[in-house]
Order: C-alpha cells, then structure tokens, then sequence
C-alpha cells in the first residue's frame, strides 16, 4: 500500500508538471526518483537515518607524472540556455603535461547535457581524424563519463543517440584507455577554451603551440601539481625516458623570457 501510494503521488506530480510547467520526466527518470524516494522514506530505513553520521576523510591525492607515451584529451562544454548556442573546448597532451593540440567551437543544443554529449563526440572525431592513439578521454560530467564507461547512470534519452555513436567511433581507437571522469577544478583548461568558442562563435584549432589565453591557466595547474607532492613529501615520479626540459613549465617560462627580452628591447 505505501508503495502504491507514493507512486500515484509521483505520477500525480509529473502531471502538474507537465501542465503548468510545460516540463517533463523520462519514465526511467520517474521510476528512479520514485525508487529513491520510497527508499529513504520507508520505515525500516528510518532508524538509520537518525544515527550519528561519521565524517569521512579523504586522504590527500598522490600525484605523479603518466606512464610514458601515454596522452589525454580533456573536453568540455559551455551552456547557458536553450536559447543560445553552447560552446565546446577540448586540449590535447601528453605525459609531460606538454600541450600538442585544441580545439574550440560552437552548436545549437537543447539542454547542457547535450551539449556535454556532443562535445565528447566532436572531440572523439578530431582524434580519430588525427590518427591518435594510446591516449584517455576525460570529461566533468559524471553522468555522460559514467555512460560512456558501460555504468549505470541517468542518461537523458536525447544524449543516448549521440553518447552510443560516441561508442562506436571510440571502439575504432587504437590503444585507447578509457573515459574518465574529472573535478571541475581539474577541467579548467577545457572550460575556458569551451567558453571562447560559445563567445567566439566560430570553430578554432590550435597545433603544437597553446593559444595565449591558455598559459596561465596551464602553468598553474602543472605548478600545482608540484606543489602537491612536495607539501606532503611526496616524491614526484617521473617515469623513465621523460624530458622534463619539454615540459609547459619549460615552454612557458621561455616564451616569457623572449617576451621579457622584447619588451625591454
């Protein structure tokens, strides 16, 4: 009875919904939020809910450098409404940190997710015109990561067209690591360029040397990460065979240098 209950109110509320608020919700969305919601509120669940929570510490991230020869592609999306067009931005490198590629651009779109969606796609295509491979996919959407990743998740039906032919393209990869997912505070670099293409509103693409607007932001996620390791004494590790006078720190600090040096000519 409370079961049966719970789900006529939710149906009741996607009615009003969609009435009053022209909105709608997947019935795979509904049965999950129903789910949910009998999960928490039922009375055996009840008693738990009133103990004492612990807090949980996550321990300090252990940083190193990737395994040699390996690359990433980060990509991101930028959406503002339905009503304007969405951004996209992805930045390509390899295990030194060392930038070797970027795109941004612009689309149409109907929500953010889509747009997400579509950016791993446009992003997916580049490398597979590029040749690349031995490299990973990451992304700050966790739920369009954890789709791609073959995991459950709340996928909107309008993404799931777009995120299977995602699938497909990247089974032809070769060497390829995967889709992760990444904080927004570790995705920076993509938001920014995702950001200049729905500012921009045209598509721009960057080879071999980072667009100006990128290298502090770039610098300081490298510097950082440094940081990091030598707060906690860590030990940074460098894999074998790594030249770290071809890392951004170094490209960086000499483009500033010439910079400098022009200035003061």
């Amino acid at each position: 009875m409370e079961l049966a209950t719970t789900k006529c109110w939710f149906i009741w509320k996607e009615s009003c919904l969609r009435i009053f608020e022209d909105k709608s919700r997947t019935p795979e969305q509904l049965t999950l939020d129903i789910t949910r919601h009998y999960a928490y509120w039922h009375p055996a669940n009840l008693d738990s809910l009133t103990e004492p929570q612990c807090r949980i510490i996550k321990p300090k991230p252990y940083w190193n450098f990737p395994v040699i020869n390996t690359f990433k592609l980060n990509c991101d999306a930028s959406w503002l409404s339905e009503n304007t067009n969405a951004g996209f931005g992805f930045i390509f490198g390899n295990w030194t940190r060392t930038f070797k590629g970027a795109e941004s651009g612009v689309f149409r779109n109907s929500t953010a997710e889509v747009a997400d969606a579509l950016t791993v796609l446009q992003a997916t295509k580049w490398i597979i015109s590029k040749n690349l491979q031995n490299l990973v996919i990451k992304g700050d959407n966790q739920t369009v990561m954890r789709h791609l990743q073959r995991k459950f998740s709340t996928i909107q039906w309008k993404s799931l067209a777009i995120l299977e032919e995602v699938k497909k393209i990247a089974d032809n990869l070769v060497s390829f690591l995967g889709f992760h997912y990444v904080d927004r505070k570790d995705n920076r670099v993509a938001d920014l360029l995702a950001k200049k293409g729905r500012k921009s509103n045209i598509i721009t693409s960057w080879e071999d040397q980072a667009p100006s607007f990128l290298i502090p932001t770039i610098t300081y996620d490298t510097v950082k990460a440094y940081e990091i390791c030598n707060l906690n004494s860590f030990p940074v590790t460098v894999s074998e065979g790594i030249n770290l006078t071809d890392s951004i720190i170094e490209n960086t600090t000499h483009s500033e240098l010439v910079t400098d040096e022009t200035e003061i000519i």
